[in-house]
């Protein structure tokens, strides 16, 4: 490329970048760090430690077993939100199936999903409230906003002894008891709970063909990821006669699934994608561009895009013209969702890469997601039946329940309510006799079986479960089989917790909402200049930390600290 045309290049997308509005560094897709919240004010004055004894307990529930969960019928009023549009609760396998084992009749109020943030805001500004919301989505400020200042959200410790699988859960992990302890000491929801071997944050993978026609190994750290680049940009390595089509590192910046990440968890610190972080020497949370390794990180991207090894694209391209290139066999790195995403032609093409280090022999890291998700269930201050709520939501910690409510019954099972279970092919995977209106199998589990809606209270279905109760476990599909077991391999052993969704204090969110926006929207801006050369770093930035300390990022980052001491401390 000429130096006009890189110049004219780069004047363009500085003006591009300039009039980006939001800022996603520091707003990980799958982080709810940044809205957290929390408060002084405490409506509840129930302690984690509560319990209360067996003669005091409400006599209706069973507490010998999982099911049935009363003895005398109960009904309850649970919302959920559909996660695709036409969907009907009624026609739901798992609400009458959940009836028949628990005794327990719920009446599902469904929301849309795109309807779900302004109702959920009307719902509670009206006190237009059901027993309980089921797989909705509740920020930690939302949280302690709901609950610990406003009272419409119940503190469950008191009710923690008709929960013994999660009660049991809590007890087994300390780093569970503090993601789900607000900062009064309560806890506002029961959680999803992440297992490492059903989770995988962060995705990045090489093409293995064009690794193999280079006689190259994946690479395991930062020097080796820069030969491959290179390698991939100085050959023609698609065998289409043209040596310079090829796109070595491609993607899309503002939509795909955070690029930067790979070398900020290469210099040791975990990330999916935001800027708060956990220093791996000293256990304190920190925020990157504050850290001397993020003038590191700058310099190292700013020579993959000298060098022409990123895609020019990369910052102003939308996902589907970064996966157009993959598709056409011109891409040699990229996080995806999967590697048949990528290239659909052959699932085989692009592999996992190694958890990478900075250096030869050094650490690896790799990002690990974190031990919940909370807000998958709240229960309101207008349940009649609280301690029966409590009690139903615990089969969700069981294999049964887990089993169940990701994967419905098998075919002519005693469980096969209506005739909708599982049959097994040659292969021994499971699939559905699908009705005239059901597309897929996706769209089945959605529709027909239970009220997915990408979360799941409590435990995710596991190998371990599936063995519990004498099943056989149903392999992945091929092509999710093909990656999945690399991952595990190679990124997998190398987890180290990232930055935890913490709560803050009330007077610490209220700061935080102050300072990120202004903040992270600077510093998103800079990254790209310092990155595509059009600010120097030798010569700015100097001037940049003395502006983002302007910005009060050291006042943020006190608050990250401080939050992630409380949330120690809760261990």
């Amino acid at each position: 490329m000429s130096k006009t045309k890189k110049g004219s290049r780069v004047t363009a997308l500085v003006l591009s970048l300039a009039m980006l509005s939001t800022f996603a560094i520091g707003c990980d897709k799958t982080d709810n760090q940044a809205q957290s919240s929390g408060g002084t004010t405490s409506q509840s004055t129930s302690s984690q430690d509560a319990s209360q004894t067996e003669s005091t307990l409400n006599p209706n529930i069973n507490l010998d077993s999982t099911f049935p969960v009363v003895k005398d019928p109960v009904e309850v009023e649970i919302a959920v939100i559909a996660a695709l549009p036409n969907t009907d609760q009624n026609r739901m396998w798992f609400w009458k199936w959940a009836e028949k084992k628990t005794n327990v009749t719920v009446e599902p109020v469904q929301i849309e999903s795109s309807a779900w943030e302004e109702r959920k805001q009307l719902m509670f500004a009206t006190d237009q409230l059901p027993d309980a919301f089921l797989h909705c989505t509740f920020t930690n400020a939302e949280l302690l906003s709901f609950g610990q200042i406003e009272g419409s959200l119940i503190a469950l410790n008191d009710y923690l002894d008709y929960a013994p699988n999660f009660k049991a859960a809590l007890e087994a992990d300390p780093l569970l008891k503090a993601n789900v302890t607000a900062p009064d000491g309560n806890i506002y929801s029961v959680p999803t709970v992440m297992q490492v071997s059903n989770t995988k944050p962060y995705r990045f993978f090489v093409n293995a063909d064009w690794l193999e026609k280079a006689g190259m190994d994946m690479p395991k750290n930062l020097d080796e990821f820069y030969k491959v680049l290179k390698y991939f940009k100085e050959n023609d390595m698609n065998g289409n006669g043209d040596p310079n089509d090829e796109i070595p590192w491609s993607g899309s910046w503002e939509e795909g699934y955070y690029e930067r990440a790979l070398i900020i968890n290469a210099m040791g610190f975990s990330t999916t994608n935001s800027n708060s972080v956990i220093d791996p020497e000293t256990d304190t949370a920190v925020y990157f561009p504050l850290h001397p390794k993020y003038r590191d990180y700058l310099k190292y991207m700013n020579k993959l895009w000298e060098e022409g090894l990123l895609d020019p694209d990369i910052f102003t391209q939308t996902q589907v013209q970064y996966q157009a290139k993959a598709a056409s066999n011109l891409i040699g790195a990229a996080a995806d969702s999967a590697s048949y995403i990528i290239y659909p032609e052959d699932y085989t093409a692009f592999e996992p890469i190694w958890a990478l280090s900075e250096t030869e022999g050094g650490t690896p890291t790799w990002p690990q997601d974190a031990v919940s998700s909370n807000g998958s269930f709240v229960i309101t201050k207008n349940a009649k039946n609280p301690d029966v709520l409590m009690k139903w939501v615990d089969m969700f910690f069981t294999a049964e329940g887990a089993i169940r409510f990701w994967n419905g019954p098998e075919k002519d099972s005693e469980d096969d309510i209506g005739s909708v279970g599982a049959m097994y092919n040659e292969n021994g995977q499971r699939y559905h006799d699908l009705p005239q209106d059901i597309n897929n199998e996706w769209e089945y589990n959605c529709k027909v079986l239970s009220p997915i809606n990408g979360r799941a209270v409590g435990y995710y279905s596991n190998d371990a479960f599936w063995t519990e109760l004498g099943l056989s476990i149903p392999p992945a599909a091929e092509n999710d089989a093909f990656w999945q077991d690399l991952y595990l391999e190679r990124n997998t052993p190398y987890a180290k917790p990232m930055y935890p969704n913490v709560f803050y204090s009330e007077d610490e969110q209220r700061t935080i909402n102050e300072i990120s926006m202004p903040l992270e929207d600077y510093v998103k801006n800079m990254e790209a200049k310092f990155i595509i050369g059009a600010e120097s770093i030798d010569s700015g930035y100097d001037k940049f930390i003395q502006q983002i300390k302007v910005l009060r990022a050291e006042e943020y980052q006190d608050i990250l600290i401080s939050a992630y001491e409380t949330y120690k401390s809760n261990k």
